[in-house]
């Protein structure tokens, strides 16, 4: 008992830290953590830069803009990408009978579709992960080939209310500079509560109002519209199959505000970062590591690559 409340108070504290701690929380914060790990892990920062350079030897197909920070391509962009939806579709049809899907449980407008059975090395959603033109176009923008941290399949009810958390602006602090991309399994239009953001030029004007060391969390709508009117957002959506390419470190965003006319949504998503990105301390933001290992997937895909080289 005793043993039990002190674990409980050193995961609040732990929880508390992380949450609330400015060096951890602001942009001025996570950019010195930033350029401190990269000189420590020069070598391996090296080898990486040493291996993007040959990645791009060949012409590379896609570019994202770096004031934008996002980037949206058709259907039939990658030449995996038609099987990765495939593969999904399957797999959402297999796990959604053992799922609460009606979205009546709080905090359920977003509902993660367990993949831990389904992803292994060669699956068509992994090779979409490993596509050459998509890790192409992550590593000139990300300027180093990535670390690929989660593959995670997310289902919107859209049958809701705005709640808050999420479907508020913020930005995602696994690192000050990463990229989500989504992969569409279902159309997503401006009715459905599509991902909303703002360019990453415009984020970083808002946050510096706001404080380069200043702890941010969510930010209300009355906050980032002073400066910034709705036409400035851009929303990420397409037909199926579409992808969208989205830095969440850099660029606020809310997600999954549903309307009366909103439909389900089924995306998956894939995270790339920078390999610091799992040193401390910016190993203790975001959920859990996928575990390559323990779910068949072999070695962390895209750090074979390394290996190889």
């Amino acid at each position: 008992m005793i043993f039990e409340r002190i674990l409980n108070k050193f995961k609040k504290t732990l929880h508390d830290f992380q949450k609330f701690n400015f060096l951890l929380n602001s942009l001025g914060g996570r950019k010195f953590f930033q350029l401190t790990l990269e000189t420590i892990f020069f070598i391996e920062n090296s080898k990486r830069n040493r291996l993007k350079t040959k990645l791009l030897d060949n012409n590379i197909q896609f570019e994202i803009n770096d004031d934008d920070g996002f980037l949206m391509c058709p259907s039939n962009t990658f030449k995996s990408q038609k099987d990765a939806v495939k593969n999904a579709n399957d797999i959402f049809q297999i796990e959604k009978q053992h799922l609460d899907l009606n979205g009546q449980k709080k905090n359920t407008h977003l509902i993660e579709i367990p993949l831990k059975k389904h992803l292994t090395k060669d699956s068509p959603l992994m090779n979409f992960a490993l596509d050459s033109e998509v890790i192409k176009t992550v590593s000139k923008y990300l300027n180093t080939v990535p670390v690929l941290r989660e593959v995670r399949m997310m289902y919107s009810p859209n049958n809701g209310e705005f709640e808050g958390g999420s479907q508020m602006f913020h930005i995602d602090k696994e690192y000050p500079r990463m990229m989500k991309i989504f992969l569409f399994i279902t159309p997503s239009s401006n009715q459905d509560g599509p991902l909303t953001t703002f360019s990453a030029k415009n984020s970083k004007m808002l946050i510096k109002k706001i404080g380069l060391l200043k702890s941010i969390h969510r930010i209300t709508d009355e906050h980032a519209f002073k400066d910034f009117s709705k036409d400035d957002t851009r929303t990420i959506i397409g037909e199926k199959g579409s992808v969208g390419f989205l830095d969440t470190g850099r660029c606020l965003h809310f997600g999954s505000r549903p309307t009366i006319n909103s439909k389900p949504r089924l995306i998956v998503w894939y995270v790339y970062h920078h390999f610091c990105a799992n040193k401390f301390p910016f190993s203790l933001k975001g959920g859990e590591r996928f575990d390559f290992q323990k779910n068949n997937s072999g070695q962390e895909p895209i750090n074979s690559i390394l290996t190889k080289s």
